[in-house]
Formats: C-alpha cells, structure tokens, sequence
C-alpha cells in the first residue's frame, strides 16, 4: 500500500508541476485562443470564396491589395490567381497591370479584395526612414478605381481605423 502510494503521490507530483508550468503560460494560452478563433473566422471566409468561385464558371478568383507577398499568400492559401498568374513571366508595367483589370472584369471573373497593408502604412507615417514602412501603393489605389462598381468584386478585409485592419488569418 506504501509503494502504490508513493506511486500515487509521483503522479500528482508530476500533475501539479504540468499544472504550474501550464498557469506560468496562462498568457500564452489565451493568444493561442484568440488565434484559434481568427482561423475559424478566416476558414469561414475562404469557404465563402471558394463557393463564390465555384458559382461563377469554376474559374479562380483574382486577388488584389496592397504588398504582393501578402496577396500571392493569400492566392496561394485560397487558390486564387493574381496578376503574375496573367503576366506569365512578362515584366509588369502600369499599363499591362491597367489591362489584366480590364480583362479580368470583361471576363466576369470574381475579384477578392484583400485591402491595404495596415501594417507598413503605419509604420511609414510612424517614420518614413522605416525600411519595412510604405506610403500607400498607387498601383492599388488605381485597381480599386477600376473596379468601382463592379459587380463580381468582394472585399475580405477589416478595417478598424486608417492604419488598422486586415484578413482575418492573414495579417492577424
């Protein structure tokens, strides 16, 4: 009985350490959470996008917004196409980026509309010496004129203010 006690007492010995360790990353725990929740909000956005490509024809649907890295991973993460997809190792140019809108648009395709980088706008009107920060693009800015109006255009983004927001499991 002494020995199944002891055992006994290991176990909760062991118990009260994961529980200590677990309490001292309380903090962690809840960003882990608060993640959880903005993958559930996102999953729900890209299965709203891919049923919306599904009902026009199949086709991908074209990402636009700001900082392409941004926009060739959310491409990637919803299987979407962007405007290197159409340029097919073509060198960009503000015309050619002018004319993959309006064939876009003439096609019917459906245009997800990840917005503005928040992040690195901030961080240039914090300092525009910031290597990471950026004025907003006019590339963009001249996309979203285009596609004013335009019936197959979604937006995906949040914004809380003029240099906060972003897609959910994207940029937070």
């Amino acid at each position: 009985a002494v020995v199944e006690a002891a055992s006994h007492l290991d176990e909760a010995r062991d118990a009260a350490r994961i529980v200590a360790e677990a309490a001292s990353h309380a903090d962690e725990a809840v960003d882990a959470l608060r993640a959880a929740e903005r993958v559930e909000e996102a999953t729900d956005v890209v299965r709203a996008t891919g049923n919306l490509a599904e009902s026009i024809g199949g086709r991908p649907p074209i990402v636009i917004g700001e900082n392409m890295e941004r926009v060739r991973r959310y491409a990637r993460w919803i299987g979407g196409e962007t405007i290197d997809d159409w340029l097919a190792g073509r060198a960009w140019t503000q015309e050619l980026n002018d004319e993959f809108i309006s064939v876009v648009k003439r096609q019917g395709r459906e245009v997800i509309d990840i917005g503005p980088d928040f992040n690195r706008r901030l961080r240039y009107r914090l300092d525009p010496t910031d290597p990471l920060g950026r004025p907003p693009s006019l590339v963009y800015g001249s996309e979203r004129r285009q596609l004013l109006g335009y019936k197959n255009y979604r937006r995906v983004y949040n914004r809380s203010w003029k240099y906060g927001g972003g897609v959910p499991g994207l940029d937070y």
